[in-house]
């Protein structure tokens, strides 16, 4: 009976060597291999004071995060700025036509 730690190390060795086994049975397999990619976080804040007639202050903030691959980094950036300003103006459209 083979131990964990030796199901582990042949796995390890399957995987490298694109052999597959079978309970102990070698056949030929074909893998496929794919580049490691890193995940990457976007993250963009907008904020928003206005001065109020009474004196006070009225902020707004948005802030979104999203996951997004290294390649796509620009584009999602491009996706939440854009959602960002349309939340961020609609927020503030509503307050000045409150006053």
């Amino acid at each position: 009976m083979e131990s964990n730690a030796e199901n582990r190390q042949e796995a390890y060795r399957t995987r490298r060597s694109g052999i597959s086994t079978d309970r102990g049975k070698v056949s030929e397999g074909v893998t496929e291999l794919k580049a490691f990619e890193p995940m990457c976080y976007v993250e963009v804040e907008f904020g928003y004071s206005h001065k109020l007639k009474s004196e006070d202050w009225a902020k707004f903030g948005v802030k979104l995060s999203m996951p997004a691959k290294s390649a796509d980094i620009n584009k999602v950036f491009d996706y939440i700025k854009a959602w960002g300003d349309e939340k961020l103006n609609a927020a503030v459209e509503e307050l000045l036509s409150a006053e």
